[in-house]
């Protein structure tokens, strides 16, 4: 990668490329998804251990070029795949769609307005049990029937705005890995 690709990823117009979002995580969620554990940080980096306690527990803030710095290696290693998002919404281009936490808790819900969507973060961007920046482990995954999918995984609907559940079989859409949770952005919704 030379250093235009490097700048398309950074500095586009918008601010919005994968290592400029990534760059807004903090030194704990960016260690996260490089997946090491702070000895393995501090080897790669040479950083002092210490050092990259307190920067996690807030005692220091990083430099931000350390943190731009592990968010091209997150890039690079992974792919442009991965990103942060401020909402749903961003990821997945859409308002609304089902949100299934690890426990099977479903939420079918309009995550972009603040009546769609309960228990939320105070700006409205998260489901509940959702972390404040948003992260896409991988790209979206093609689901050609949405309700056969949930036939095969275990769901328990905690949530279902307008009644949308029966709807879902024979519906097509798109799955996203976000933050632990299984993000589904049904085709043709809003």
């Amino acid at each position: 990668m030379d250093f235009r690709e490097f700048s398309a990823l950074y500095d586009n117009p918008t601010g919005n490329g994968p290592i400029a979002r990534l760059s807004r995580l903090d030194i704990k969620g960016l260690r996260s998804l490089l997946g090491i554990s702070q000895a393995k940080m501090s080897k790669l980096y040479g950083i002092p251990k210490r050092t990259i306690e307190d920067w996690e527990s807030g005692v220091r803030t990083p430099p931000n070029y350390l943190v731009k710095l592990m968010a091209f290696t997150i890039v690079f290693e992974k792919g442009a795949a991965i990103m942060a998002a401020d909402t749903l919404l961003e990821i997945t281009g859409q308002e609304s769609g089902i949100v299934i936490h690890e426990n099977g808790d479903m939420l079918i819900c309009n995550w972009a307005s603040i009546s769609g969507l309960p228990r939320m973060d105070p700006f409205g961007y998260a489901p509940m049990g959702m972390n404040e920046k948003l992260i896409v482990e991988e790209g979206p995954e093609e689901i050609p029937d949405i309700g056969k999918w949930l036939d095969n995984h275990t769901h328990n609907i905690l949530y279902d705005f307008n009644g949308d559940y029966p709807q879902l079989w024979g519906c097509p859409g798109k799955l996203y890995p976000v933050s632990g949770v299984t993000v589904i952005a049904p085709d043709g919704w809003n």
